[in-house]
């Protein structure tokens, strides 16, 4: 039995495997809603322990699961996600005139893709446009739904009084994605924890450059083809969306090693890793 969402219910005869995508609710509590918070703390210490396996997307939820769930790191495979096959780079040209047409959305911009929440760290993102927004034409794009305690995004933009530069199209269906990425000319996604970061890895598969963080699990899915930075450091993640826009040659350059990257993750590779660990248990 393959739990895949945390929960693992008992089984009479069953070897169980537990999937856990993250462990935000233990490394940084304060980023997550209580809703989440207190029964997911309370379970998973015992559900990982009673699993015959445990799966991860990345090693860094590995290290997670060993340190905060006291399981043995033997027990722990990573198997990383990946883009679905089909979701793609557009033409530049194409995605602008379908965001123009479809969401009222002018070019250039920079974007990010993600629930409006603390864990997201949109304040500091907010911060760096501020600095550069006189510098640049672009506007910044916000794709995702309002997450929990999602006020002080609000009140930063309203306090840096960015007004109209800030273009919100809400939730936007996976599917209509590839043209944000495609015409985007940067992806800024400054999160303070990944338990993968899929967004990440879109941006990439799509040919959009990537300025994000440097922590919990992104080094893994960036690689060499982004530039990151501390989550906290509003002036040079600034500087980096200056580089990006005004150096067609680092714009180029990072483009083809997010190519190059995208191409290390596959749904087959994910499969592959979660038979192994089946067959294994199977062999137990």
């Amino acid at each position: 039995y393959h739990a895949t969402n945390y929960f693992l219910p008992p089984a009479e005869k069953s070897k169980r495997v537990l999937t856990i995508h993250d462990l935000a609710f233990l490394a940084a509590p304060e980023l997550c809603s209580p809703k989440v918070v207190g029964p997911y703390a309370r379970w998973m210490r015992r559900f990982a322990r009673d699993a015959d396996a445990v799966m991860a997307y990345s090693e860094s939820t590995k290290t997670d699961v060993v340190r905060y769930l006291e399981v043995a790191p033997e027990k722990v495979r990573v198997a990383p996600m990946a883009v679905d096959e089909g979701f793609g780079a557009i033409a530049r040209e194409e995605a602008a005139r379908i965001l123009e047409r479809d969401y009222g959305i002018p070019s250039p911009f920079l974007l990010f893709v993600s629930t409006l929440e603390p864990r997201k760290n949109v304040p500091t993102l907010l911060r760096a446009f501020a600095r550069v927004q006189r510098s640049i034409p672009h506007y910044l794009v916000l794709v995702g739904g309002v997450g929990w305690n999602a006020e002080g995004i609000f009140e930063t933009m309203a306090k840096l009084r960015l007004g109209a530069r800030v273009i919100r199209p809400g939730f936007i269906p996976h599917d209509k994605l590839p043209a944000f990425y495609s015409a985007a000319d940067a992806f800024v996604f400054l999160t303070y924890y990944e338990g993968f970061g899929l967004p990440l890895l879109e941006a990439l598969t799509c040919g959009c450059p990537v300025i994000t963080s440097n922590n919990s699990s992104v080094p893994e899915v960036v690689g060499d083809a982004a530039l990151c930075s501390d989550a906290t450091d509003d002036e040079s993640i600034a500087g980096d969306i200056l580089r990006v826009v005004h150096s067609p040659s680092l714009r180029e350059e990072m483009v083809r090693r997010g190519f190059d990257q995208a191409r290390r993750f596959s749904w087959d590779a994910c499969a592959r890793a979660t038979l192994e660990v089946y067959r294994g248990l199977g062999r137990a």
